[in-house]
């Protein structure tokens, strides 16, 4: 009896496709497009009663130097600190293309310039799960001889008890992240990086500077602060979470989550918003109740 290995298989979103035993050109092709994702813009993602806040969702207005604000990241250092410098570290073809990209998208942005400091810390990439390559800017021996902020971390724990009871989620995903804030004016020089394209001195507050994470809670704190307080909104760093139990109360903390984002120029990332949902992963957690 002669079986035929391949099987019609209708994906949605896709063409008719055919699936067979082993590598063929039929599964290749199916493969690649499941892979395809179709690019939404902001007006598709966000809801129509949300239209007058798309400002907020707009990439290209959110790359932009912010303005200094009282939230701006103070690099202080230990009284009787050294100096130190850090060797350029080689970088392959590969890397060397990114590193070129990566300065030249930055300095365009204002987010980073041309540094004469006398202390470097190193840049180099690591390789993230899908291959993409990641910057990084060593500040291990920065942050050694740094004044730690001890402002806290919201508590998981007290979260999770809050959220008790909510039927209803919005969750959003502030862009850029850390990127919002200044460093303090006369601090940039501390943060500065070397590469074999020369010195540069961040204008933005970067991730791995040790009381970045702080710095930013304090600032997100302080802008949702009520709304916090009255248990309506959780904030964890560059993730906001409005939780309800009833459809008018949700829109309208939504809505006032969204004013204050723009009165305070920050920007969100549409394709991660998720829009009055009944579950939600929020912190590594699912939640629903």
């Amino acid at each position: 009896m002669h079986v035929n290995p391949y099987k019609g298989v209708t994906l949605p979103g896709a063409p008719q496709l055919f699936v067979a035993a082993g590598h063929t050109y039929f599964q290749l092709f199916a493969e690649e497009e499941i892979k395809k994702k179709v690019v939404k813009t902001a007006e598709e993602l966000v809801p129509k009663q949300y239209h007058e806040f798309l400002k907020v969702f707009s990439k290209e207005a959110s790359e932009r130097l912010p303005e200094r604000k009282p939230y701006d990241h103070a690099i202080e250092l230990v009284p009787g600190y050294s100096m130190f410098h850090s060797k350029v570290y080689p970088l392959s073809n590969n890397e060397q293309e990114e590193l070129d990209k990566f300065l030249k998208e930055q300095l365009a942005k204002g987010y980073i310039r041309e540094s004469k400091s006398p202390i470097s810390s190193p840049f180099f990439f690591i390789k993230k799960k899908e291959g993409t390559l990641r910057p990084v800017q060593d500040y291990r021996r920065l942050n050694a001889i740094m004044v730690k902020n001890r402002y806290p971390l919201p508590l998981i724990a007290e979260m999770v008890d809050k959220l008790r009871g909510a039927t209803l989620f919005t969750k959003f995903d502030v862009r850029w992240g850390y990127n919002n804030i200044r460093i303090k004016a006369g601090d940039e020089w501390k943060a500065a990086f070397v590469t074999n394209r020369g010195l540069y001195e961040p204008l933005v507050m970067f991730f791995g500077l040790t009381n970045s994470p702080t710095t930013f809670q304090a600032m997100m704190n302080d802008i949702f602060h009520d709304l916090i307080i009255g248990g309506k909104v959780l904030v964890y760093l560059d993730d906001i979470l409005v939780f309800s139990t009833n459809q008018e109360e949700h829109d309208k903390v939504t809505r006032e989550v969204l004013c204050r984002l723009q009165d305070n120029d920050l920007f969100l990332k549409p394709e991660k918003c998720g829009w009055n949902v009944p579950k939600v992963d929020y912190v590594g957690y699912v939640f629903r109740w």
